[in-house]
């Protein structure tokens, strides 16, 4: 049981420091210290005993400690920055290989937990444990670390057994304190009782035996779960929490995991998505085009072609020249003060003198230019059946928008008050899918 703990420790460390801390170095050297400590356990206590006894997964015990190693591979993997098919799929192998490492671990531990019938243990000699006739039910590899509480099959001379004595109401103590001067026929002699000879005694070793053999039960369900994940998706059946944050690098089959409940009167899927429900799922669903929790921050920049380089340093020779005109209007940065937690990927000008910025689910908010104000925020309807948004612009006073797979949308206005949601529909006025290579 304890070593049992001490794995349990290397799986917990693994999930708390990965997903809690963020720790990456930090998961693999906790892990590795413990596992070396189930090493070390497993060294020390299973030692062979019974050279007779058949082994079918002789040293497979140390491949508990060593499942640790593809499951920390494994969640690395999960949780890592950038999304990746190839990644996704190794992450797979290393799940598996973790556990049917852990389903060989607990039928060794179970092959090591079935009694020995043929184990008759060391002879009796003074300051050693033995095992007494007929308590041969014991695992061999074990038996170095096993400590009876028997009865003795002898006494020395002058040594007296208490307990059988008050059983069988006489003999030995007994007689030499209160019976001293009875007569020899009615003294009762030392009854004998064999051990687990009553129906409702259960021998132990059937207890563990019990117990260990629900693990390699337990880790078959859940390898055929894990096959089940991977036809279906791995939230496919249950979906993860408003205080979840799942794995980032897995993709989930359509449509599932459209959006996370977060708290609303109504059953989860029963009303339209909004983009705040959305935005959980949205690297699973878009990973190729879209990336979570990243802000407006710049992108490695691209080799420069050699006759872009020549434009650009003729465009600086020009701008250094004097010139009678005016010089160009240097650029101010508008204050103005955006929702929390909002990270927009597009801006999108009107003619009166707005700027509306959007996330790809369509969650925005706007501002007028030229005063300092809040911005105030929005929603866009009618998007639950289309992928990110690429492209927005001012189109009067609505807006146009485009998706990732060329879908064009239409936003009329003007904009609703009071916060409700701004109802958007395929383009009329122009073809509802642009060309997308």
């Amino acid at each position: 049981g304890f070593i049992h703990y001490v794995q349990s420790l290397c799986y917990y460390g693994l999930g708390h420091i990965n997903i809690e801390l963020r720790a990456f170095w930090v998961a693999y050297g906790c892990a590795f210290v413990i596992a070396v400590l189930m090493a070390l356990m497993l060294r020390f206590d299973i030692v062979p005993a019974n050279p007779d006894k058949k082994q079918y997964l002789p040293r497979c015990e140390y491949l508990g400690p060593l499942a640790i190693l593809p499951a920390a591979i494994g969640m690395s993997l999960d949780f890592q920055v950038q999304f990746d098919p190839t990644a996704i799929a190794v992450c797979w192998v290393m799940i598996f290989i973790a556990y049917i490492l852990q389903l060989l671990y607990a039928l060794r531990m179970l092959e090591l937990i079935l009694p020995d019938e043929t184990f008759a243990g060391p002879a009796e000699r003074l300051g050693a444990s033995y095992l007494p006739e007929g308590w041969r039910k014991v695992p061999s590899s074990f038996y170095h670390v096993l400590y009876f509480v028997a009865p003795p099959t002898k006494l020395q001379p002058g040594q007296n057994d208490i307990v059988r004595e008050v059983k069988s109401g006489g003999g030995g103590a007994y007689e030499e304190v209160v019976a001293a001067g009875e007569p020899k026929a009615s003294k009762k002699p030392v009854e004998t009782v064999e051990a687990f000879s009553s129906a409702n005694q259960t021998e132990p070793w059937r207890l563990a035996a019990a117990i260990a053999t629900t693990l390699p039960v337990s880790w078959c369900f859940l390898i055929f779960g894990c096959i089940i994940d991977m036809a279906i998706g791995e939230q496919a059946l249950v979906t993860a929490p408003h205080w979840s944050r799942p794995p980032m690098t897995r993709l989930s089959k359509r449509p599932h995991e459209l959006g996370t409940p977060i708290g609303f009167p109504w059953p989860a899927g029963t009303q339209p998505w909004i983009p705040e429900q959305m935005a959980w799922h949205e690297e699973k669903r878009h990973a190729e085009t879209y990336n979570f929790n990243r802000r407006l921050s710049a992108e490695p920049e691209a080799p420069v072609a050699p006759a872009a380089m020549v434009t650009a340093a003729l465009k600086g020779l020009l701008a250094a020249l004097p010139s009678d005109g005016p010089g160009p209007a240097a650029a101010t940065a508008e204050p103005v003060d955006w929702p929390s937690f909002f990270e927009p990927k597009l801006l999108a000008c009107s003619a009166g003198g707005h700027v509306a910025a959007l996330t790809p689910r369509g969650f925005g908010a706007i501002a007028p230019l030229g005063t300092s104000h809040a911005a105030e925020p929005f929603a866009l309807g009618g998007l639950t059946h289309v992928p990110p948004l690429v492209g927005a612009a001012g189109h009067g006073e609505g807006l146009l928008l485009a998706s990732c797979t060329g879908h064009l949308l239409e936003c009329p206005g003007p904009r609703p008050a009071g916060g409700a949601a701004w109802p958007c529909a395929p383009a009329q006025s122009m073809p509802n899918m642009l060309p997308v290579s």
